[in-house]
């Protein structure tokens, strides 16, 4: 995904206030081969600073993102950045302000480690 999508498609889920929350799966750092979670916490107003973010990682295994707006409050976490995710510290059902989308995922019965495609 491209830079410009990227910033496109969180400026769709997206409305001007609302705070969200970015979670890499098996991150790994420049100069390091460590995989880790990283979580960040962005607010509307710098969702164009979040393709320069991810470019800082050497590689991640996924990238997930909050689909609905949580508490503004959660910025104090990792306001507008990246940490290494600590347990208990990602948004809980509680943290959600408001549902605006409602992810459906339905996939045939397979075995682990088989795509659904």
């Amino acid at each position: 995904m491209t830079e410009n999508q990227t910033t496109q498609m969180l400026q769709t889920l997206f409305e001007p206030g609302d705070v969200f929350e970015i979670r890499l799966l098996d991150a790994v750092l420049p100069g390091s081969s460590w995989q880790h979670t990283e979580s960040g916490y962005f607010d509307y107003e710098h969702i164009d600073q979040i393709p320069n973010l991810l470019a800082n990682f050497k590689t991640y295994g996924g990238v997930y993102v909050t689909l609905n707006p949580v508490n503004p409050d959660l910025l104090a976490r990792a306001n507008n950045r990246f940490k290494k995710a600590k347990s208990r510290e990602s948004t809980g059902d509680k943290d959600i302000l408001r549902r605006r989308w409602m992810l459906v995922d339905v996939d045939p019965v397979r075995p682990a480690g088989i795509s659904a495609t």
